[in-house]
């Protein structure tokens, strides 16, 4: 069991690596999990966000996604779990590009990369299932500078868009150039709109971009009351019913033989 005095990303409790553990979320219910994973042994344990000093000993998860994990006994319960496994929340990564570059997708993964204007793309792992790459500058209001791209509504539903795609995934990974403001601010705003807990995550990530994730909610709010408003019927109107064709025809008919 790792020791909690060093600190979960010190050191994997495993193989003694550093500098090779990044963290994750994980949502099960009401209740919000942080998952440190080593990418160097794959080996993973849990801090519950209501108990930060409360670690699970570490786990490797099983290479066939259809054997149960190895402190896991294939029960009744654990069926039923799997069976509402693809209606539960993905997991987010929140990454810099540093350690996005280095890591490794596990089972149905999808990728969100936020880059600079004008920079060059990340190196990202070929196994992701699909990555969304999007540029835009890590500010929170217009600027004059021309370099600057201020966060747009072309990119809220490029990524609203790219989410509902791959509502099935079991984890979104997000990373933009530190992994501690634009890439938290949308993993927010996608909590926010979906109603998944957000737990620890902006106290964990106090530098998270305003308006980021307030346009991004903003967005998403007004795309789930675009059917609404096409569906309702305007008020204190009644549309008149169109006359058939062929009535139409024959009155024009009458009025030429006259």
């Amino acid at each position: 069991m790792p020791d909690p005095s060093a600190g979960p990303l010190a050191r994997c409790p495993v193989c003694g690596r550093t500098g090779l553990v990044g963290k994750e979320r994980e949502i099960a219910g009401a209740r919000a999990v942080t998952v440190y994973k080593c990418h160097g042994c794959d080996n993973s344990w849990r801090v519950r966000d209501d108990e930060p000093t409360g670690l699970e000993s570490p786990r490797r998860e099983p290479e066939n996604p259809r054997e149960p994990p190895v402190n896991m006994p294939a029960s009744g319960a654990h069926v039923a779990h799997r069976a509402s496994a693809t209606t539960r929340p993905p997991r987010l990564v929140i990454l810099g590009a540093g350690r996005a570059e280095a890591y490794q997708p596990h089972g149905i993964e999808v990728c969100i990369s936020i880059a600079d204007p004008k920079a060059g793309p990340v190196r990202l792992s070929p196994d992701f299932k699909a990555v969304l790459r999007l540029a835009f500058s890590d500010i929170a209001s217009p600027t004059t500078m021309q370099q600057h791209v201020l966060f747009a509504p072309e990119h809220a539903h490029e990524i609203l868009d790219f989410v509902d795609r791959w509502a099935e995934v079991e984890r979104i990974m997000i990373h933009c150039v530190g992994g501690l403001s634009r890439s938290p601010a949308v993993g927010m705003a996608l909590c926010d709109l979906r109603q998944w807990p957000l737990g620890r995550m902006e106290a964990e990530y106090p530098l998270w971009n305003s308006w980021v994730r307030s346009e991004l909610v903003r967005i998403g709010r007004e795309r789930r009351s675009l059917p609404a408003k096409r569906a309702s019927p305007s008020k204190g109107r009644t549309a008149k019913p169109r006359r058939p064709a062929s009535r139409a025809k024959t009155k024009i008919r009458k009025r030429t033989s006259r």
